[in-house]
């Protein structure tokens, strides 16, 4: 910890303006005993979530990539209904949308390992579903290999895939990205 002798008649409790890998400085103390300290941010800041920034596409689909999801088709109009998890600047979460009409298939919900069973995932199912109602859809579907369980406890329910609407079925990841051993589920609004 390094010490500062400057003169000064207030608390000064300084975030730094550059956050490196998580990392910030303050200074804090009073009048002459000011000391400079590591912050780890990611301590102090919670989990926010909002809609995908241009800025990060690159790392949505790395995110997306990194828990083995198909990302062959994301990229601009695509991504336009996706929300993000964020921690300070990190992308820790993901969750999207393709709509076809007044359905819509889920696409991608990912968090970052490090990040799991903290209650990131729900929210992301939880905020989706939200947005999907503000946009007039009806019932959400999705394929999955491995999430099954999670998302019947998120209220949806499985259903054979020849089942699903055309529109959903006409969708790449339907069609060609998600193998034909995916579980189908859906979920009305």
């Amino acid at each position: 910890m390094l010490v500062l002798s400057e003169p000064l008649t207030l608390r000064l409790v300084l975030a730094a303006a550059t956050i490196l890998g998580g990392i910030a400085l303050a200074i804090t103390g009073r009048k002459k005993n000011l000391r400079l300290q590591k912050m780890d941010l990611n301590k102090i800041l919670s989990v926010t979530f909002s809609g995908l920034r241009s800025e990060e596409e690159s790392a949505v689909k790395d995110l997306i990539d990194a828990c083995q999801l198909p990302t062959q088709d994301l990229a601009g109009e695509m991504l336009r209904h996706f929300l993000v998890a964020r921690k300070g600047d990190r992308v820790v979460g993901v969750i999207g949308l393709e709509i076809c009409g007044q359905h819509a298939l889920l696409r991608s919900l990912a968090v970052a390992e490090d990040f799991r069973c903290q209650g990131i995932a729900a929210r992301l199912t939880t905020f989706i579903a939200r947005y999907a109602v503000s946009h007039g859809i009806q019932k959400i579907y999705l394929l999955t290999m491995t999430a099954k369980d999670f998302f019947a406890k998120q209220g949806y329910v499985e259903l054979d895939r020849s089942q699903a609407p055309a529109d959903i079925q006409a969708t790449r990841e339907f069609k060609d990205l998600c193998p034909d051993t995916a579980v189908c589920m859906y979920r009305a609004l």
